[in-house]
Parts: structure tokens; sequence; C-alpha cells
């Protein structure tokens, strides 16, 4: 996480946050899908980008064909590390890339818990204890009114 590590947010602050997050996200999604489209031209012709070196004697090994597309993979890799950057500027950490998962830090009633954004969300309504993860997120009213603890939170 960048400088924002270990920094307890307010619901109010993320909520601030999600519409911005929500098109980096976005953009993140178109990234990512050119990413898969040129690993799988790359990989289909015998040059996985995982497989290939940092070396420019590694990359000068690469068919003139297939390097202007090892080119542009790598600079979207680049991007994409960049932009997953920008989304942490926002006080969370990005927990899952590919499905858009987020969590704050958050002290709710002298609670440390995380709350829970998803790509497509319009509002935090989500939140897990520390040594939980994504799949055990409960709705807000579950922490704010005890007794709906009970409820569990639909996984899209």
């Amino acid at each position: 996480m960048t400088s924002q590590e270990n920094k307890t947010v307010s619901l109010a602050e993320v909520n601030k946050h999600v519409p911005r997050l929500n098109r980096l996200f976005q953009d993140i999604s178109q990234i990512r899908f050119q990413l898969k489209d040129l690993y799988t031209k790359l990989d289909a012709a015998g040059y996985p980008p995982d497989e290939i070196g940092e070396e420019d004697s590694d990359v000068v090994s690469i068919p003139n064909e297939h390097l202007r597309d090892f080119i542009v993979f790598r600079g979207l890799l680049d991007t994409l590390k960049d932009w997953i950057l920008l989304v942490e500027e926002h006080g969370c950490k990005v927990s899952d890339v590919e499905l858009g998962i987020c969590e704050f830090e958050a002290e709710i009633d002298q609670r440390d818990i995380k709350l829970s954004w998803r790509f497509g969300e319009k509002e935090i309504s989500y939140w897990y204890e520390k040594d939980q993860e994504f799949s055990d997120r409960k709705p807000l009213e579950t922490l704010l009114n005890p007794k709906s603890e009970t409820q569990a939170a639909p996984f899209v």
C-alpha cells in the first residue's frame, strides 16, 4: 500500500471516493482486457511475456513481427501498476484487481474493521472483520444494528 498504510478512514470519507474508484476501475478493466489479448497472441506465437526477462538480450530475441506486441504489453503492464497505485492513493488496498475489490481500514464504534467495496457498487455497503476476507463481508447495517448480523452479503 502507499503512504496511506494503516490509516483508518470514516465511511463518509470513503464514500466520497467511490465515483472516482468506479472510473479508475473502468479504465483498469480496459487495460486488463488489452493485456489478456496481447498475452494470448504472444503466448500462441511462443513468446509468453511472463517467460521473457527484463534484459535487452531477452527482448532482442523476439522476432520483429511480435516485438511491437511485446513492447505494448510491457507498457500496458506498467500502466496497470500505475493505475493500481492511483486507486490506493484513495486510502484503500486493492485486494483483487480482476474483480475490482478494495478494502479500507476503518474504525466504527471503537471496532477495527475493513470496509469492503467492489467495482460497480455505488457506495460502501459492506464490511468484514480485519482477519476475514471478501467472501465474509456483511451488510453495514449488521455492524450498525447487531441484531441483523445473521444476514449474509450477496456474493455477485
